[in-house]
C-alpha cells in the first residue's frame, strides 16, 4: 500500500513475515535517466512520471503481526500524508 498526500512519500508492505512502514527515497541516477528519455521523446516531464524512480528505503518500523504494527503505527509521529 503507497501512502502520501499528492505524491507517495512510503509504502506498507509485509516481507519475510515482517509488516513494514518504508519510506520511498528518489533512486536520483533512475530519476534523471527517466527525465532524459521523456525530454528526448515528448519534451515534458511532469513530477509524476518520477514515481517510478521511487524506491523503498530502511524500514521506518517493522513487525512480526499486523497488531503489533498497527501499535506502533498508532505511537508514531506521521509525516506520510493526511490522516483522516
Amino acid at each position: 500500500m503507497h501512502l502520501g498526500n499528492g505524491s507517495p512519500t512510503a509504502v506498507i508492505s509485509v516481507k519475510e513475515g515482517q509488516w513494514r512502514l518504508e519510506p520511498l527515497v528518489l533512486d536520483a541516477a533512475e530519476n534523471d535517466r527517466r527525465y532524459q528519455a521523456a525530454m528526448r521523446d515528448t519534451g515534458m516531464w511532469m513530477p509524476e512520471m518520477g514515481w517510478p524512480s521511487l524506491k523503498p528505503g530502511d524500514p521506518v518500523i517493522t513487525a512480526g503481526s499486523r497488531e503489533e504494527f498497527v501499535a506502533k503505527l498508532e505511537a508514531l509521529t506521521w509525516t506520510y500524508g493526511r490522516l483522516k
